[in-house]
């Protein structure tokens, strides 16, 4: 039942990353829901789930957006795996640590994915 909800909750916040968080655009940058859907599933469930709806919702993201697959989920991982050596060194973890967390992640992970989809649309340079 709580793999079903997780899988549930990571497609409404694909759908909803690709639909209206673009209108939510503050300063020329807009939420990542997809990560904040896995930062609270590492958060919550661990490290092992993270990885693995790390890589859901990334390709969820990258089956949506025109483009290859696979830059969405290799940006989504290092988040995820920073954030799970962050939780194995707190005792008390709160909601704080989370938002914290969503807000040092977003600028990085967005970043990722513009560098790794230069680096595919450019292919590979004839040598």
């Amino acid at each position: 039942m709580r793999r079903a909800f997780g899988a549930m909750l990571l497609v409404a916040a694909a759908l909803a990353q690709v639909t209206w968080a673009p209108r939510l655009e503050v300063g020329g940058a807009f939420p990542n829901l997809v990560l904040l859907a896995v930062v609270a599933v590492t958060w919550t469930l661990g490290a092992r789930s993270g990885l693995v709806w790390a890589c859901v919702g990334g390709v969820l993201l990258d089956l949506t957006a025109p483009g290859p697959i696979g830059p969405h989920a290799l940006a989504l991982l290092p988040g995820v795996y920073v954030i799970s050596f962050w939780i194995r060194n707190l005792e008390h973890p709160n909601a704080l640590h989370v938002a914290l967390s969503n807000a040092l992640l977003m600028p990085i992970a967005i970043e990722l994915v513009r560098r790794l989809q230069t680096l595919v649309r450019l292919g590979p340079q004839p040598t």
